[in-house]
């Protein structure tokens, strides 16, 4: 990727770790690795290893060959910008298992890598003695977590979380947030949001004006579904009508006509139906900030953001945020 170093993962799976925590991951990075959808490791790469290499059973009884043991890799932080752990589902058995991992994590730690934490990998770090104040703990566990940890704080909360160079996740879909939450850090809010709108993983269905399936898109005249799909890929960009019509090789009042005859809206209606639907589900399905969002949106700042929603509602994003989020 041009102007950016790939963002470097190792990705260290324990006996029992959670097959949507690890896919959810994935196939954020795959989305962003790639400027098509090919999956090529470009603007980031991952590896996944085991502690010794072997394969490594999921708590779903699905069984991974990782690329190699822990202990085979030069891990620095030239070959590593993050070291993410998927922890296994029995957390007293995970502190069990400790001794075995203590020796080469303490020696990545003090190379200054950026752990990651998912799900109970948050018992095997506290374990180790590596966490010093407090990491995000599943719910379900909290409990055990605080009594077994005394002298430690488990957030349950948040889907992620960041203390001290080292970042935790609860597992499930969360994971998806959370590799999104890395991939801005070191390559920015366009490459790190890339595809989102496109996984469908249990609550991360995204609003109906940005998906369409093939079929319905095979339906429509070339111009139309050109622009949809450009429009949805450039989501949070500042693109005026007459740049989209360009692409699709028209004149903005073509595109219009087009646009209309199939949707009842022009070209600027539909980009800004797109963008805030886009905005209410980052709302109601992340953590993210208001002025995130309006920079995912391709609002030009918060002000911008909650101006055109006020016409639109009648209310504040944050106020309709509080009101309408999710159980």
């Amino acid at each position: 990727m041009p102007g950016h170093e790939p963002v470097k993962f190792i990705l260290l799976l324990m006996p029992g770790f959670s097959l949507l925590s690890l896919g959810g991951f994935l196939d954020k990075l795959r989305f962003s690795g790639d400027d098509e959808d090919y999956s090529r490791q470009i603007a980031c790469t991952w590896t996944l290893t085991s502690l010794s290499g072997a394969q490594v059973a999921a708590s779903c009884g699905a069984i991974l060959l990782p690329d190699c043991g822990i202990n085979d890799l030069p891990v620095s932080q030239n070959t590593c910008d993050y070291l993410v752990i998927f922890g296994g589902n029995n957390p007293a058995k995970v502190i069990l298992e400790a001794p075995l991992y203590r020796s080469v994590l303490r020696t990545i730690r003090s190379k200054n890598i950026n752990l990651v934490s998912v799900d109970n990998a948050a018992f095997l770090l506290a374990a180790c003695e590596i966490v010093k104040k407090s990491i995000l703990v599943h719910w379900r566990h909290a409990n055990e977590f605080a009594e077994t940890f005394p002298s430690l704080t488990p957030v349950t909360d948040k889907n992620v979380y960041e203390e001290a160079k080292m970042v935790s996740c609860p597992g499930g879909n969360a994971t998806i947030e959370l590799a999104t939450f890395l991939l801005e850090k070191k390559l920015g809010s366009t490459r790190a949001i890339k595809g989102l709108s496109d996984m469908l993983v249990a609550g991360f269905a995204p609003p109906s004006s940005l998906t369409w399936s093939h079929a319905d898109l095979q339906h429509m005249p070339a111009a139309v579904r050109s622009a949809m799909i450009y429009m949805r890929k450039n989501i949070n960009a500042h693109l005026s009508a007459d740049d989209i019509a360009h692409h699709c090789g028209l004149s903005r009042r073509q595109l219009d006509r087009c646009l209309f005859s199939e949707t009842g809206l022009t070209t600027h209606q539909f980009y800004s139906e797109m963008k805030f639907n886009y905005a209410c589900w980052l709302m109601l399905r992340t953590t993210r900030t208001l002025a995130q969002i309006a920079t995912d949106c391709g609002y030009t700042d918060t002000s911008h953001f909650s101006r055109h929603f006020g016409r639109r509602t009648g209310t504040t994003p944050a106020r309709w945020r509080q009101n309408n989020r999710l159980p």
